[in-house]
């Protein structure tokens, strides 16, 4: 009898190493589309078979649903974390007078919190303009030259097809949409019939308008030693 148990135990830890290996070295799918003029977007992200399937939408409000076994069991869903979000949330009783109070809070208060809003957002945007005006300076040329030959080779890797891709985008100046048009130049996969990616260098802050396509397929463990390659990597770590 238990050497029986001990056969089935061996042939189901048998089973999960193989499919554990078949995750790693089979592709995966990907595919997506998004509109950043409307702010929506749908994605899906599956390996052979359907054994692990991801879909994420969104349109104001973001759903995703995470499941294994061609779709039978769920593991994560954006509506099995709104359910324990609010069951967390314990349930008060204001009376009438106590409601009222903090509506007279809320109007009092309202004012410095926009101000202290704003002031945090033009420190955000300050500091993102530094940050990128150092990672695109000289001293890390040599770091970022190398980072974009790794993410070049992985890219490539990747199979990506952008038709019916229609952006345009800007930097905070002229300059670094420039440099960012030039490594943008870099990628093969972005240029062709049905993709159009231009930059605007009229606009002085970020931004990216338009719509994205995209499908192809990814090796995991590809993706693993990219990731892990290019974290050792002291000069590329500097950059960030």
């Amino acid at each position: 009898m238990m050497i029986l148990v001990l056969k089935i135990l061996g042939i189901v830890l048998l089973i999960i190493l193989l499919t554990l290996i078949l995750l790693l070295v089979l592709p995966w799918k990907i595919n997506l589309v998004g509109d950043f003029d409307e702010k929506k977007g749908k994605a899906s992200f599956h390996s052979f078979l359907y054994f692990v399937r991801a879909n994420a939408i969104f349109d104001g409000e973001l759903k995703y649903r995470v499941s294994i076994l061609f779709g039978l069991i769920k593991i994560i869903s954006s509506d099995s974390l709104e359910i324990k979000s609010q069951e967390k949330i314990p349930k008060q009783k204001y009376s009438e007078s106590k409601v009222n109070d903090h509506i007279e809070d809320d109007k009092k208060n309202k004012p410095k919190k926009n101000i202290k809003k704003e002031s945090k957002i033009k420190k955000e945007k300050v500091s993102l303009k530094e940050r990128i005006d150092e990672i695109f300076s000289e001293e890390k040329r040599k770091a970022l030259k190398k980072l974009l030959e790794r993410v070049l080779k992985f890219v490539n890797s990747l199979h990506l097809n952008f038709k019916g891709t229609n952006i345009v985008y800007s930097m905070f100046e002229p300059s670094q949409t420039g440099i960012l048009t030039g490594i943008i130049s870099l990628f093969p996969m972005f240029m062709g019939d049905g993709i159009s990616i231009m930059p605007d260098f009229s606009a002085n802050d970020i931004s990216i308008r338009g719509q994205i396509k995209f499908n192809g397929r990814i090796i995991l463990v590809s993706a693993i030693l990219f990731l892990f390659n290019t974290y050792k990597d002291k000069e590329i770590r500097k950059l960030f």
